[in-house]
């Protein structure tokens, strides 16, 4: 099926991906595996519905990737998309580039008053602090022992923004070879192949 938006009937699909980044990649989230729960997933999923957007990439049936963000509903401050936060399932992470260029392209065609995207990550977290850099996020401000971890020590959360009049993705998507935007083309909630 591709990229598309994201439905409440997805719920569970999304719960078992966001399960299993979370056993497959210690520094996915802070959260521990038992607060994870469908509830908050609902959660997630309900906001970026109404006031954001949710993506995934699904084949045969199965999500394989995904890609939220949320605005608030405050004029003031609603030309801010925040909390992004893509993952994809192990051994599929050249997915994540994909959805979130298609992530990109819906904000710019369908949410034009978004003009700045946020972020973060752990500070262990090197590739998605390498990823963010190459996409055109620049470090915000850093949270110095914001996490708790299991063993009693603190990491730091890096935060993140992205202004969207640039097209830093686009560029490092080519100079990688994920895409030829040639062969890709956006038909409505949908992003596929040619």
């Amino acid at each position: 099926m591709g990229i598309r938006l994201a439905t409440m009937g997805d719920l569970s699909k999304i719960h078992e991906l966001y399960l299993e980044c979370k056993k497959s990649f210690s520094s996915f989230s802070f959260m521990e595996e038992d607060e994870i729960d469908i509830s908050y997933i609902k959660k997630l999923l309900e906001n970026s519905i109404y006031h954001g957007l949710f993506m995934v990439y699904e084949k045969n049936g199965d999500i394989l990737a995904a890609g939220r963000g949320e605005y608030d509903k405050y004029k003031a401050v609603n030309h801010v998309m925040r909390d992004i936060i893509l993952f994809c399932k192990p051994g599929k992470e050249s997915l994540s580039v994909k959805i979130t260029l298609s992530f990109f392209e819906y904000i710019r065609e369908n949410m034009p008053s978004i003009s700045q995207v946020k972020a973060s990550y752990r500070a262990s977290n090197k590739e998605s602090g390498n990823f963010q850099r190459q996409l055109g996020f620049e470090v915000e401000y850093i949270s110095k022992n914001e996490i708790l971890l299991s063993d009693g020590s603190f990491e730091d959360i890096i935060y993140t923004k992205k202004q969207m009049k640039n097209d830093y993705e686009i560029l490092f998507a080519k100079s990688i070879k994920i895409i030829d935007t040639k062969t890709h083309v956006h038909t409505g909630n949908q992003v596929s192949e040619v």
